[in-house]
């Protein structure tokens, strides 16, 4: 889909309702109706206010395309194909390197665990005297095959985690926005303004506040928390103290902090800020069913 329709579109479709809102001042001038003619006047008006908010819109993306390639430097046009919004862009692009490493993460946890289990697998038999005798050297590392599993479960629902955040932003980035149009639309008619100021409430807050504050985030979390505190890993016992405090850590950071409390942290500011805008736009969210799901 491309990255501008809801632009396109919304340009097209305010154009028609000047053009209704035109003809019916038309009817009312010729047929001598000053009911319509002050009502075409009126919602006439309110039109304007719904185009102006859509030039906004419009305007203020094209300004934090250019902030955000200027002050981080992303790469690609400055449109930040295919979204529109390089905040947007860029919340993909950070979510996708969390789900990397935590993929990393996953990865050198379960290798660990594939080679202590072979170790704790271990069994030495003898027969001496024709008397079969056996004993396994590492009877321990069971226990730790069954932590070192309980974390592998833990970095799969992060990995989890992080696809849905890219999924819900890649969402957003594209199919959300084509309701923008259609929001502007209704609120030009009384008889859909509060439905229509709540849809362009929602498309703002979820477009334009919600990838803002996972970008802020994103300069938050700390940049050694992927690979590189796993690498001192290895099969050496005396080393294997360390490589748990840091997979614990990693754990902790990334799967408790980035993919769950950060989320829903900014989804509360942003449900916050898309009720009080409604408000301003003539319109009413009642956002307490989703703070109770968050």
């Amino acid at each position: 889909m491309d990255e501008v329709a809801w632009r396109e579109i919304g340009i097209a479709m305010m154009s028609l309702v000047f053009v209704l809102y035109g003809f019916a001042y038309m009817i009312g001038i010729g047929f001598q109706l000053p009911k319509v003619k002050a009502w075409a006047r009126n919602e006439f008006y309110q039109a304007v206010v719904s185009a102006i908010i859509l030039g906004g819109m419009v305007g203020l993306v094209l300004s934090i395309n250019g902030l955000m390639n200027n002050l981080i430097g992303l790469p690609g046009t400055q449109t930040c194909d295919p979204y529109g919004n390089c905040a947007v862009k860029y919340a993909v692009d950070f979510f996708g390197g969390v789900r990397g490493g935590l993929l990393v993460g996953y990865s050198a946890l379960a290798g660990t665990n594939f080679g202590l289990g072979i170790a704790a697998s271990l069994r030495i038999s003898a027969a001496p005297h024709q008397t079969g005798v056996g004993f396994a050297p590492t009877p321990g590392l069971n226990v730790v095959c069954d932590l070192l599993g309980i974390m592998m479960q833990f970095y799969g629902i992060g990995i989890g985690l992080a696809w849905v955040n890219t999924t819900v932003l890649e969402f957003i980035g594209i199919q959300l926005m084509m309701l923008f149009p259609l929001g502007c639309v209704m609120r030009s008619f009384p008889w859909t303004r509060g439905a229509g100021a709540a849809i362009m409430a929602l498309c703002i807050g979820l477009y334009v506040v919600y990838p803002l504050l996972v970008t802020l985030d994103s300069w938050i979390v700390s940049n050694d928390m992927g690979s590189s505190r796993l690498s001192s890993c290895n099969f050496n016992p005396l080393s294997w103290n360390g490589c748990l405090d840091n997979w614990f850590t990693d754990l902790a950071y990334n799967v408790v902090i980035v993919t769950v409390f950060m989320p829903v942290f900014n989804l509360t500011l942003a449900f916050g800020f898309t009720k009080e805008l409604a408000r301003l736009l003539g319109g009413d969210i009642d956002v307490s069913a989703l703070a109770k799901l968050l």
